[in-house]
């Protein structure tokens, strides 16, 4: 049970991740369909990312694992879910500089929200793909107004919700220290 000053989201249903599932309904119907003439390995193709997706998006919604949490010990930042366990973050306050709320713009009108922290110079990289040095050089050059540093320290908020001012209430309560910065 959670305290007044904790805040926790889990992974489970949203509405990007319901319309995310029901298009990709309508396109593995369409692969499934035997009428239009569309090439065997199209469909193969589109049933695999398609099907495939909605498999993972559905065991990641029904999870409940935890996406992110803060508490009086720190921030866990949830791992993706076919390697939650090896890829889930756990950052204690002393090493937290700032929490950082930031976007990332896809195609147009598409867009991902992020959860990063900042962290205290020359801490070993937290757990997760691409953390490395070549990761953050990386980073900072596909999404230039955020410091590599945060990014590759970032979950993305996908699969669950994220309330703003719960957040920082909660960051405020656990962690007067930390900062909590808004770039979206």
């Amino acid at each position: 049970m959670l305290t007044a000053a904790e805040y926790e989201e889990r992974y489970g249903p949203n509405p990007r991740s319901v319309i995310f599932l029901l298009v990709s309904a309508v396109f593995v119907g369409v692969f499934l369909w035997p009428g239009p003439d569309i090439p065997i390995l199209v469909r193969v193709l589109g049933l695999a990312l398609f099907g495939g997706g909605s498999v993972i998006m559905l065991l990641l919604m029904f999870s409940r694992k935890t996406a992110l949490r803060v508490d009086s010990s720190g921030i866990t930042l949830g791992g993706s879910p076919p390697r939650y366990r090896a890829t889930t973050a756990f950052v204690p306050w002393r090493d937290v500089v700032a929490v950082v709320l930031w976007r990332q713009r896809m195609a147009p009108g598409a867009r991902m929200d992020y959860v990063g922290v900042q962290r205290k110079k020359g801490l070993p990289p937290l757990p997760g793909p691409g953390t490395g040095r070549l990761g953050q050089r990386t980073a900072s050059v596909i999404i230039p107004h955020i410091p590599g540093e945060v990014t590759v320290a970032s979950r993305p908020v996908n699969g669950w919700s994220l309330d703003p001012a719960s957040l920082e209430s909660s960051v405020k309560r656990v962690a007067p220290h930390v900062s909590v910065i808004d770039a979206r």
